[in-house]
């Protein structure tokens, strides 16, 4: 650390392949003695100042490098220039640009060197496209070597789980971030300007003011491009292709019945597709990876090539690294991950690899032995699936998945009893305020549908007689804060998310907009 200061860059792009830019500009900052600690999540704005130009993808970096400021500015216009932006003389100051990196807070330090460089940014404060992935960054505390710690030491272990949890709090307690727990004068000084952004974008609105084509997140869905699914609550239609699936194994065994029942889903409103080949229900006994892509790759080939499918997002429910990989090449554009990545080491630098949204469920144990006591005692539910999700998340950042393509889920009935279920959904609002920044402001998948414990509240034992049910779950969730409900019957869900999304977005509108 010695010698080294921490900065935040500002980074967009409104030009050609505006993801792969930003990748590219990651990349190429770590290549020149600029080592990014932690990304916001991905945004896309409308272009300010000059309006008739396309909308930008923006993010925000907290970095680390031995450059004083004007040389990490002349740093970062060589990258601009090697990524193809014009900096001649006869160039747009707003125009459109391949990519656009700017240095907005360096530690704490004012920095005044006429108009070359002035530190902090001139303009940051009236621009929401760089507020909102600053207040990301506040408080951010998942450094690579504490995310690959965790990774080593069994994500899935309360053990670990408490350690990453004791060192997040101490760090976004202190106002410190990036590397180090503690904090050094640099990371104090740049962790108080980020809070500065942080209170005026909360001030202003925050995520109030996220979900329209102005400004909102965005999921990189593989070929489909962005996924804008900040807008309304999503519907992850279940589509199981497994004989023996608690809820309707056998029923759409088989690519041609499979292929039916997804048509049916579209048609009711489903917005994902989420196939899975194998049963995860509690004791289920675990097919081999080349078992579960027989099932499940020749499906999803099949729904690429469908017209009523074709343009969906299909994600892929898998523990496997190489069922994942083969069933991407088949034309999944996620990946759905009910271990969280804990029941095969390659999955985290596979989903890397493939760059496809990942889905990572809580989960303790395997599907065999998850409800034995050991998995299930917990001292808090909330705070201890909070910091195991972290921790997960931590191990996956570190493996090379970007913090903008993470979905968590709190993975009810997974290693988990009724009232641990209950819990979860009654407090799904403290659940994300217990994660570490960016995670907070991650999309929250859960999946309440036809579930042993809502079988027990309402006395039905037939797991497909749990719909009703399964609706008014969808809701409670929903009004907690879900962005994506994955459910079996689509139809019935389908219409109770859309209310408690209207619900929820009306309580939660400006008072101007309502």
């Amino acid at each position: 650390m010695s010698g080294r200061r921490q900065a935040a860059i500002a980074l967009g792009s409104n030009l050609g392949d505006r993801l792969a830019n930003l990748l590219a500009a990651v990349r190429a900052l770590a290549a020149n003695d600029v080592q990014v600690r932690c990304l916001s999540r991905l945004y896309e704005s409308a272009p300010a100042y000059v309006t008739d130009q396309p909308p930008f993808l923006n993010a925000a970096a907290l970095v680390e490098t031995s450059l004083p400021p004007l040389d990490l500015l002349r740093t970062l216009k060589q990258l601009e220039e090697k990524l193809g932006r014009d900096l001649g003389p006869g160039a747009r100051r707003w125009g459109p640009r391949p990519i656009d990196l700017d240095i907005v807070f360096y530690e704490g330090q004012t920095v005044a060197e006429g108009d070359v460089l002035v530190v902090p940014h001139p303009r940051w404060q009236e621009r929401d496209f760089v507020k909102a992935p600053l207040a990301d960054l506040c408080g951010a505390t998942l450094p690579a070597a504490a995310a690959a710690a965790a990774a080593a030491a069994n994500v899935a272990t309360a053990a670990s789980a408490s350690t990453f949890s004791a060192g997040s709090a101490a760090a976004g307690g202190s106002g410190g971030g990036g590397s180090g727990g503690g904090g050094n004068g640099a990371e104090r000084g740049l962790q108080r300007n980020l809070q500065l952004a942080a209170g005026l974008w909360r001030a202003a609105g925050g995520e109030r003011q996220l979900g329209c084509p102005d400004l909102e997140c965005v999921l990189p869905m593989g070929r489909l491009g962005l996924w804008p699914w900040q807008r309304r609550t999503q519907v992850m239609g279940i589509l199981n292709v497994t004989p023996d699936s608690f809820s309707d194994g056998g029923r759409h065994a088989g690519v041609g019945a499979a292929l039916q029942h997804a048509q049916r889903l579209a048609e009711a409103g489903a917005d994902i597709l989420d196939v899975g080949g194998q049963s995860t229900r509690p004791g289920a006994e675990l097919l081999t990876a080349a078992q579960e892509a027989a099932r499940v790759v020749p499906v999803i080939a099949a729904l690429r090539q469908q017209e009523a499918t074709a343009q969906l997002p299909l994600s892929v429910d898998t523990f496997y690294a190489d069922v994942a990989a083969a069933a991407v090449q088949a034309g999944a554009t996620m990946v759905n991950d009910v271990s969280g990545g804990t029941m095969d080491s390659r999955m985290h630098r596979q989903v890397a690899e493939l760059g496809v949204p990942y889905v990572l469920m809580h989960m303790r144990g395997t599907p065999r032995d998850m409800q034995q006591a050991r998995h299930t005692a917990y001292r808090d539910v909330v705070a201890d699936v909070a910091a195991e999700l972290a921790a997960a998340a931590g191990a996956a950042i570190a493996a090379g998945i970007e913090p903008w393509r993470l979905v968590l889920d709190p993975g009810l009935g997974f290693a988990k009893t009724q009232d641990d279920s209950l819990a979860l959904m009654a407090q799904l609002g403290s659940l994300q305020s217990a994660l570490p920044p960016p995670l907070a402001g991650l999309p929250l998948l859960v999946g309440p549908s036809r579930k042993g414990f809502l079988g027990r509240v309402t006395g039905r034992e037939v797991a497909a007689d749990r719909d009703y049910a399964t609706a008014a779950a969808a809701a409670l969730c929903v009004s907690g804060g879900a962005a994506i409900i994955r459910a079996h019957n689509v139809a019935a869900v389908r219409d109770a998310v859309r209310v408690a999304d209207a619900v929820r977005r009306f309580a939660a509108a400006p008072p101007a907009a309502l």
